[in-house]
Parts: structure tokens; C-alpha cells; sequence
């Protein structure tokens, strides 16, 4: 190239020469022990925070898990009763640590189609800590809950706690299929928990 910065005609640019020898070429391509080290610790870090948040996605939080569930089923018996046309009654046994449902007119459904109780059973780390059902006062172990033709059922409130102390509150409504999830437990109409 000339000063000018065009190319000569028949010239060939010049290289600049390689540094160092043939010897200390392969050394260039790799990696020094000291880059690998600082790679590991950055990867280890960053393990470190992540493994943690992740490990609720993969192992579940059986609280949250059964929460779902219970919702399920409830909406299961309340379909149910829509579907069918005839009305359940949903038990919430405290004692036991269960739910089930049935027909209301048992025996009748029984014989005719052989339809026995459904039934749900919240796992060994959940309990039922308190229910609350609207127009039952002071009923503790077993609970049964009108579900009628239309899945309408009485304003119901269960909760939930794991063997960490940790609760959720879930708040079935009369009308809606929603459920209002929480983490006290108040009774619609009183201020303050129970």
C-alpha cells in the first residue's frame, strides 16, 4: 500500500511477522488453568442461586399441590351434580384428612347405577386446620355440604396447613365457580380470624 492509501499495481501487501516461535503457538490456542477456575466459581455461583429457586418447580410444594387438588375436586362434585341433575353432598372430614362426595339420595342411586362415594385424601405433610360452612356453627370432624342441582352449594372456607406451619385459605362461594385463595382465615361478615 501506499502513503495514500491505494494499492500499488504488482505489489502484494506485506504482513506484519508472526509473534514468537513455532513452540509457543499451541500454548495460545487453550486455555490457562486460571481461566478454567474463575469459569468453575462463576458457574458455581450461579448454581447457587438457581438451584434453590428452581427446586419449589421440581419437587412442588405439597401445600400448593394439595390447594390445587382440593379445588379440582370440588369443582368435580359440582359439575357433577350440574351434569346429572340431581344433588351431592360433599364431606369434609377434619379428622380423617379426607373429602368424598355422593349422591344425596344414596340408596336409590346405589341400586340403580352403582355409584359409590368419591373420595380425596390430602397427603401426610397437609391437614385441614379449620372449616367454616355457612349456617353451621361450631362443627368440628366430619362436615357435610349441600351441593344442589344447579352446583350451588353454601359459602364454604376451608383451610389448609403443612407441616412447616404454613396455611392457605380457600374460600368456595355460593354462586361462583371462582375461589378466593388467602392466607388467614376470616369469616365473611366478622372482622378478625377465628
Amino acid at each position: 500500500m501506499s502513503t495514500t492509501g491505494k494499492l500499488n499495481s504488482g505489489a502484494t501487501p506485506v504482513l506484519p511477522p508472526l509473534v514468537g516461535d513455532d513452540d509457543n503457538m499451541w500454548r495460545e490456542k487453550g486455555f490457562t488453568l486460571m481461566e478454567l477456575v474463575v469459569v468453575c466459581a462463576i458457574i458455581g455461583i450461579m448454581l447457587s442461586i438457581v438451584v434453590p429457586a428452581m427446586r419449589g418447580f421440581v419437587f412442588g410444594d405439597p401445600l400448593k399441590t394439595s390447594s390445587r387438588k382440593l379445588i379440582g375436586y370440588v369443582a368435580e362434585a359440582r359439575s357433577r351434580s350440574i351434569r346429572l341433575q340431581k344433588p351431592y353432598i360433599l364431606y369434609i372430614s377434619q379428622l380423617e384428612n379426607r373429602l368424598s362426595y355422593e349422591p344425596a339420595a344414596r340408596e336409590e342411586t346405589d341400586a340403580e347405577t352403582g355409584e359409590t362415594a368419591r373420595e380425596f385424601k390430602l397427603p401426610d405433610s397437609v391437614s385441614i386446620s379449620e372449616i367454616w360452612v355457612e349456617g353451621e356453627s361450631g362443627v368440628e370432624g366430619k362436615l357435610g355440604v349441600w351441593i344442589n342441582e344447579q352446583g350451588y352449594m353454601n359459602q364454604t372456607m376451608i383451610q389448609l396447613q403443612d407441616d412447616a406451619g404454613e396455611s392457605v385459605t380457600l374460600h368456595f362461594h355460593t354462586f361462583l365457580d371462582t375461589v378466593s385463595i388467602t392466607d388467614d382465615f376470616t369469616v365473611p361478615g366478622r372482622s378478625g380470624d377465628l
